[in-house]
């Protein structure tokens, strides 16, 4: 789920995710000049998504990342 919030004069897209644990977590980007800005990085988060790419900026460890694997 995503939306778009106006914070001062910009606007920021924040969205929600579940990872491969079944946590929910919360991301914001921000920054965006104009609503129509913000809607464009919506769908490409969309279709990242749907495509299986990691649009989430992973913090995991090295050490982490290869327990996963």
């Amino acid at each position: 789920m995503a939306y778009i919030e106006k914070r001062g004069g910009k606007y920021s897209v924040c969205y929600t995710y579940e990872d491969e644990r079944g946590e929910t977590h919360k991301k914001r980007v921000s920054g965006f000049e104009t609503k129509e800005d913000a809607a464009a990085m919506i769908k490409s988060l969309v279709q990242k998504t749907q495509r299986g790419v990691d649009v989430h900026g992973d913090k995991a460890s090295c050490g982490q990342i290869i327990e996963r694997w």
